[in-house]
């Protein structure tokens, strides 16, 4: 089986690591400013940590709470029920469905309970139940749901059932109250349209964007180490070597694509933080 890929676990397909790398490549940086940008670094991280605490928090007043649903059921009708906003908005109604005794609240219990039992030291053949160790080996269990939170309900099942882990019940209501949609249309929707809002067209579809999105990360990688190798080869040369064959147009053109894709996701981080601000 071919290795898998974790999910981002911010807005964005970003890896610090290769943001750094880019930077280096390009100046050399002097011992405050490397602290300046790990603290800047940390000081995001900890507002990321914040940020997903919010989801499950819960507490959430009775008119927030049915505002909330109402967004939902409007973002299902318009088939944005698949996306990682609708997701991370089922998991905040989620949150206090136990307290509003919502039927919904049963896929919440289940899920708290896999937890439990998933995470619990004895579970791992641990002889201590101190509750450090335990916070320890939970953090080193592996994936939970804050990994595969920026991603649509369908990846969001799709990595979780090919890690072998029971999908979050967010992702498990999205997906259901999709399926529901389109049986309910009787014929009149397609699963594209279900989904995505909109007809399948090949460029558009996810399957699509998500092929897309994983060459040109991977291309990026390789950017970066093939010229920390050999810093005398050219990006094009790296582009041609990268996908031999396979290369329909010419290195040049492949990897103005590249810097074009960048550009686009740098856009769509910096238009969600905007949003998120105002």
């Amino acid at each position: 089986m071919a290795s898998r890929k974790l999910p981002p676990t911010s807005d964005e397909e970003i890896d610090p690591m290769a943001e750094y790398a880019e930077k280096a490549l390009m100046e050399i940086e002097t011992p405050e400013e490397q602290f300046e940008r790990a603290e800047e670094a940390q000081k995001q991280y900890d507002a990321h940590l914040a940020s997903l605490s919010k989801l499950d928090e819960g507490g959430l007043g009775f008119d927030e709470l049915n505002t909330l649903i109402d967004e939902h059921r409007k973002a299902l009708e318009e088939g944005k029920g698949n996306s990682s906003e609708s997701t991370q908005r089922l998991r905040r109604i989620l949150a206090d469905s136990i307290a509003f005794d919502m039927p919904a609240r049963k896929l919440q219990e289940m899920w708290e309970a896999i937890d439990k039992m998933r995470y619990a030291p004895e579970s791992i053949g641990l002889d201590s139940t101190d509750e450090e160790a335990g916070e320890y080996y939970l953090n080193c269990e592996g994936p939970t749901r804050n990994n595969a939170k920026d991603s649509s309900a369908l990846e969001q099942f799709e990595y979780f059932v090919a890690i072998r882990r029971y999908p979050p019940p967010e992702t498990l209501l999205a997906i259901g109250e999709i399926f529901a949609r389109y049986l309910n249309a009787k014929g009149g929707l397609s699963l594209d349209e279900a989904f995505f809002g909109e007809p399948h067209k090949k460029k558009q579809s996810l399957a699509f964007k998500c092929s897309r999105d994983q060459e040109m990360d991977k291309f990026g990688r390789e950017l970066f180490w093939s010229q920390m190798v050999n810093k005398s080869e050219t990006r094009e040369q790296i582009a041609k070597s990268f996908k031999g064959d396979e290369l329909r147009i010419s290195p040049e053109n492949y990897t103005r694509k590249y810097d074009m894709w960048k550009a686009k996701k740098r856009a769509e981080r910096e238009k969600k933080e905007a949003e998120k601000k105002s």
